[in-house]
């Protein structure tokens, strides 16, 4: 798990599309001076059911390394 409980990304996955691309240099893994798109959501997506995937809601949209979109905090009742 990361930080907050979040899990964590796959590096795997995010290299290969690095290296693919032949753009390893800027892309494909979470690293300052790099640039990053990516989601940051409150659950393992692969230890749901795949019909409540859609149900989930990012906490945070990163974008070319810019935070785009943080949910807001609700208050407590």
């Amino acid at each position: 798990m990361g930080t907050k409980g979040f899990p964590l990304l796959s590096p795997i996955q995010n290299m290969d599309d690095g290296y693919i691309m032949l753009v390893e240099d800027i892309l494909g893994s979470i690293e300052v001076g790099k640039l990053a798109d990516f989601v940051v959501i409150p659950v393992d997506y692969m230890t749901i059911p795949a019909e409540d995937i859609w149900k989930i809601e990012p906490e945070m949209t990163i974008i070319r390394g810019e935070i785009v979109y943080t949910k807001p905090v609700q208050a407590k009742k």
